[in-house]
């Protein structure tokens, strides 16, 4: 008799182990350090160490970034503006460099060097005196840190499954708009745009506001010393956050308006340290929007594509739309239409929970579009614009960027859905389509090389 039920319980407790494994909780800390874990094995996998560390052949002149050899000086222009900057003395404009474009002088964040890296190293250079070119370990950062936000997005969202922390690592590590963009440098600072979901689910949280409404106050700051783009983008996140609180009844309109003049203030003023207020140069009128923009399909066609190479390259039907490439993946296509009814019956049930932002996502993915709506070659719609308009809208000019906060939280909202089911056979599926989509890096990874557009990476 004892034997029998030892027979009958030996194969449910071994279901049982699985789902506890598959389906478990872990602390919130132990969740992070597994993300930084999963994203520091695979930026090894990508960077050579001497690149990281700044003494690989490539920094002596980087070039051959997206679109080839116009992309020549996305970083040689900033490495420059880089070293000029670190040994120059401190003063105020933060920024201003009296070495470039003498003898008037140039605001340093107009080279797109991502102020806050030359800051470090010009700190550094103060109290050692050595000039350290940091671009490569924060490259390196870069491929880490996205998995680690991704997780922070599931801890908001009360998801706190070990398996789930490492498919959304995997997922955001190995992101195509990440590996894309790694040639501009300020660009693949994606973690800024996963942090910012991150820190929007917890300011819907009914705790206390101060503490995140610094919280904000320094990303967005952070946000600033990067890049303008992803400025706006966490800016227009955290708008949305205070917005949806007074919405939902959890912050008064006194409230709101004191953090949002509070906040606005603080950070205008470090833009104003940095010298953009009142430094003579004119703001970046452009009549290039519409080009660089995104294109209807993009999303969709694998493109640049190891594991599909025979699809061809960047859907691109302006000369510009390689600004606006944002393939999910093959991997998080998979993992989309697998949860697409759970995700059309959410989104239906909380529209008037983030009817703030995704209002938002709705004009984001408009501009990102542009009023010249491509479908692969064939334009489907343009909308004339006066030429106002257009001259202030191209101030964005690469517009097809500004779908990078939807993409991700497409991403985050696929892991969320899959693992809220608490069904092992749906993490098991969303495991599938992780290391897919991190195959398919793998692949893409060496197509760009052999193609000689990604220099110092590692190929294996």
């Amino acid at each position: 008799m004892i034997s029998e039920n030892q027979t009958i319980r030996t194969p449910q407790s071994l279901v049982q182990r699985i789902e506890r494994f598959v389906l478990g909780e872990l602390p919130a800390w132990q969740l992070l350090i597994l993300a930084a874990v999963v994203g520091v094995l695979w930026a090894a996998g990508v960077f050579d160490w001497d690149f990281v560390t700044g003494r690989h052949a490539f920094w002596q002149f980087p070039r051959g970034t997206i679109g080839g050899e116009a992309g020549e000086n996305d970083m040689a222009a900033p490495l420059a503006a880089y070293f000029y900057y670190v040994q120059s003395t401190w003063h105020f404009p933060l920024f201003y460099l009296s070495a470039l474009n003498t003898p008037v002088g140039v605001n340093a964040i107009y080279t797109d060097f991502g102020p806050i890296i030359p800051l470090i190293g010009k700190m550094i250079h103060s109290f050692t005196g050595a000039v350290v070119n940091l671009y490569g370990a924060y490259f390196f950062l870069c491929f880490v840190l996205p998995g680690v936000m991704m997780t922070l997005v599931l801890i908001a969202a009360k998801i706190r499954n070990p398996v789930a922390a490492i498919v959304g690592a995997l997922f955001a590590d190995s992101a195509p708009i990440l590996l894309w963009r790694w040639g501009h440098i300020p660009h693949t600072s994606h973690y800024l745009l996963i942090g910012a979901l991150a820190l929007y689910l917890f300011s819907l949280q009914k705790r206390g506001w101060r503490g995140l409404a610094t919280a904000w106050i320094a990303f967005l700051i952070l946000a600033y010393l990067t890049n303008i783009y992803l400025f706006a983008m966490v800016g227009t996140v955290w708008l949305c956050a205070v917005l949806q609180r007074r919405l939902d009844g959890l912050a008064t309109t006194r409230e709101v308006l004191g953090t949002g003049v509070l906040t606005v203030a603080l950070v205008s003023i470090i833009i104003a340290l940095g010298g953009q207020f009142g430094s003579g140069s004119p703001l970046p009128f452009s009549r290039a929007y519409g080009t660089y923009s995104m294109n209807l399909l993009s999303p969709f066609v694998p493109q640049q594509s190891g594991l599909l190479p025979g699809l061809g390259g960047v859907i691109d039907a302006t000369g510009g739309q390689y600004e606006g490439f944002n393939y999910l993946g093959l991997g998080l296509l998979l993992a989309s239409l697998l949860v697409l009814p759970l995700e059309v019956r959410w989104l239906r049930r909380n529209l008037k929970r983030h009817v703030a932002l995704f209002v938002a996502f709705a004009a984001l993915t408009a501009f990102a579009i542009s009023h010249r709506v491509f479908a692969g070659h064939w334009l489907l719609l343009e909308l004339p614009l006066p030429h106002d308009v257009h001259g202030v809208l191209g101030i964005f000019r690469g517009s097809g960027r500004f779908f990078w906060p939807i993409w991700y939280a497409q991403m985050a909202v696929v892991i969320i859905l899959g693992f809220r089911r608490a069904h092992p056979a749906i993490a098991v599926c969303l495991v599938g389509a992780a290391i897919i989509q991190l195959f398919a890096q793998r692949a893409d990874h060496r197509q760009h090389r052999r193609g000689g557009g990604r220099r110092g990476t590692r190929s294996r």
